[in-house]
């Protein structure tokens, strides 16, 4: 007998691609956003959080491929406000996260 397969359903998506994620990830990205943090808030850069997830054995291919840098929705889900930023055709500067405490 085939098993039954159910859709997802949106509430799960974000626990479910956090499971997805390897903890070298994670672990990259709380390791910079500890050594970042001041005033409420912590910069992220792309390239520094890259290098450190590299560092702990991940291809840059399958972070890029497997999406492993979009971890916006799953710091969000644990209290987070997140910023992405990168630059515009006309701009020239290393893309960045913004992690900040939220505001109630």
């Amino acid at each position: 007998m085939e098993k039954k397969v159910a859709p997802v359903k949106p509430n799960e998506v974000t626990g479910l691609k956090q499971q997805a994620i390897p903890a070298a990830v994670i672990e990259s990205f709380n390791t910079l956003i500890i050594q970042n943090f001041k005033s409420g808030s912590a910069r992220v850069v792309q390239k520094d959080v890259e290098k450190l997830i590299i560092e702990r054995g991940i291809s840059r291919q399958d972070i890029y491929q497997k999406n492993w840098m979009d971890i916006e929705d799953i710091y969000r889900k644990n209290g987070w406000d997140v910023k992405y930023r990168s630059p515009c055709y006309d701009e020239d500067f290393n893309p960045y996260f913004t992690f900040s405490t939220k505001t109630k």
